[in-house]
């Protein structure tokens, strides 16, 4: 028989390279740029009453898009991520279909879903807008807010 160990040291997984980079997940869990929950501790984060972004990515569908999603949030405010793959029950909870995906929440009620891809500097407004009073961006849907905000 063959070890799996024996398999992989033969035969390495190689990271997606998009644009000249290389899309290193496990790299990036190391480095912890945006901390990715399971269930378990999804209660500490999505019922304590600060702002919170929940990015919901697949790691190997659409990699590019979740990679360029994920360095834009770098800076952003206390933002976690879930993997759809991993975390079924929660993302279906959360009612994630697609991804890339990133949720606005504030305590436990969701203000808003973007699933296209925002610049760092348009994040900035959004963050503005959902918490901190801001002007509406015009990159929010205004039909596509939550009926209460």
């Amino acid at each position: 028989g063959v070890r799996a160990s024996e398999y992989f040291d033969k035969h390495s997984i190689k990271n997606v390279t998009v644009d000249g980079v290389e899309i290193d997940w496990e790299g990036e869990v190391d480095r912890g740029w945006v901390k990715e929950i399971n269930c378990l501790e999804w209660e500490s984060f999505a019922f304590h009453p600060s702002p919170l972004i929940v990015l919901v990515f697949e790691r190997y569908n659409r990699a590019a898009d979740n990679w360029r999603f994920l360095q834009e949030l770098e800076k952003a405010t206390k933002t976690v991520k879930i993997d759809l793959n991993i975390e079924r029950d929660l993302a279906y909870a959360l009612q994630a279909k697609e991804c890339p995906q990133l949720l606005f929440l504030r305590g436990n009620k969701i203000l808003y879903r973007e699933k296209e891809i925002r610049t760092a500097d348009e994040l900035v407004q959004m963050i503005a807008y959902f918490y901190y009073n801001a002007k509406r961006p015009s990159c929010v849907n205004p039909e596509a807010l939550a009926p209460s905000f």
